[in-house]
Order: C-alpha cells, then structure tokens, then sequence
C-alpha cells in the first residue's frame, strides 16, 4: 500500500493539525527546514518553533509535501513534487487543501542556494516504503545523495530520519521489520558522509521507541508528536552552540502514554 494512496485519508487529520499558517519567508532567514507530511502536520510545526529558539533563526522558511520523499526534491524543476495531489503542504506561506504545490514551489537547489547556516532534512518515512525492497543498496540511496549534495558546503545540515514502524502498520506490512532496519540503517550511513543524522528510533517514551498514535499507523499527533519534536530539538541543540542556547530551550515533561 502506498503512502501516496494512504494519504487521502489524511485530510480530516491534517486539517485539524495545521491550524495555523507556516511561517513567512523573508530575505533574512537562516534556517531551511525540508519534509513530508510529518513536517506539514503537528511534528514540523512544534519542532520549528523549537528551532527557532534552539538556532535563534526566525522565521524559519518550513517546506513540506504530503507523501514526498527524498526523490521528489531532487528534480531540477519542481514537476516531480507538484504531481503530490494529496492536497497539503506547507511553503513559508501557509497550508493550502486539495490542490499540488504551486508552479513557483522552490527546488532544492533554489531553497539552498543562500547563506543558510543551517538546512534540516526530515525525510525517510515515504523512502523506506517506496524503497525497501530495492535490493541494491546504492540504487537505494540514489535519490538521498543527490538531495544531499545540494546543501552548500557553507552550511550545516541535519537530517531527522523515521521512527519506527509497529508491525500492524502499512509500511511493516510491505517490506517487513527486516528490511525496514536494513534500509534505514544504510540510510543513517548514506547520510552522515555529508549531515548529521538524527535517529528517531532511539526516540523514547516510557522506555519504548515511540509509534504513530493516529489510526493509519503512519502518523503521530498531539502530545506524541510533540514530544518527538521536543527529542529531536535537544539532539539538534547540541550540534549547535549548546552554550547560548541551554537557557532558552529546555524539555517539556512528558505527558503522553506509550502509544500501543
């Protein structure tokens, strides 16, 4: 089953998770922050205003498209992420329902081509289901490479890579935990050449890896999902300057149950 498929289903639950407009974009921004649908829904949106007191960057210039993966962002045009139809993403101008990214939706390479300190990729979830059982392991990472050698040597980049997948869940159902490990464990290599690379499956809860808490077994929201954004915002504090930024974010208490 296909997360492009699977994503119609979506609409209620982003609708209601994206209340508020991305940020706007301006001339001044130092952070560019890429991803899919976790990134458009309640994840991205409590881990950009994380970041923008962990990196003192604001706005933050937040891109995500429903269903994408590494390969839709690495076009030369933007044809290949405005055939995403699923009806959300977010572009530093807001969230728009029922209709592919606009023409002017930026390519990588227009994203990165300015003096960003900083660019964080959270990608992985719809790779791993559309990749999985490609056999060969650089075939496999094709499309994650050239993504990353877009970054400009001048800035730092950060990659937030999946959770893990319960085994009642679409993506475990098409590849198995076998495979899933094996790819993303080549992905976490593949990507540390050149970023510094987030693992959220060591992300806890109560002592357990945390599991998508919506109803599709894809997705997180809530409490859940902002207590994955708060693990990876101390992760990412402490790639940069920890000393100036310690006194401005902290982490929330937990209040959520290990999601079954």
């Amino acid at each position: 089953m296909s997360l492009l498929k699977i994503g119609f289903s979506l609409m209620f639950w982003l609708s209601a998770s994206v209340s508020y407009a991305c940020q706007n974009s301006t001339s001044a921004d130092r952070l560019i922050y890429i991803g899919d649908s976790h990134t458009v829904g309640t994840f991205g949106q409590q881990l950009t205003k994380n970041l923008e007191k962990v990196t003192d960057s604001k706005p933050i210039k937040r891109y995500g498209v429903v269903g994408s993966a590494a390969g839709h962002w690495n076009k030369k045009d933007n044809s290949s992420i405005r055939k995403l139809k699923i009806g959300y993403y977010c572009d530093g101008d807001g969230q728009v329902n029922g209709k592919a990214p606009k023409a002017d939706f930026p390519t990588p390479t227009q994203l990165f081509q300015g003096a960003e300190p900083m660019v964080v990729i959270a990608l992985g979830t719809n790779d791993v289901n559309s990749k999985c059982n490609v056999s060969d392991k650089t075939e496999q990472m094709a499309a994650v490479k050239e993504l990353i050698s877009q970054v400009r040597p001048n800035s730092k980049c950060i990659w937030v890579g999946p959770t893990e997948q319960p085994n009642d869940g679409p993506i475990a159902k098409n590849c198995g935990q076998t495979k899933i490990k094996a790819f993303v464990d080549n992905l976490k290599q593949t990507v540390s050449s050149r970023c510094i690379y987030i693992d959220s499956r060591e992300i806890k809860l109560n002592g357990k890896p945390i599991l998508p808490n919506r109803s599709d077994k894809l997705h997180y929201d809530g409490d859940l999902a902002e207590h994955w954004a708060n693990a990876v915002s101390l992760k990412i504090q402490e790639t940069v300057s920890p000393q100036s930024i310690k006194s401005n974010y902290q982490r929330p208490a937990p209040k959520v149950n290990h999601a079954n």
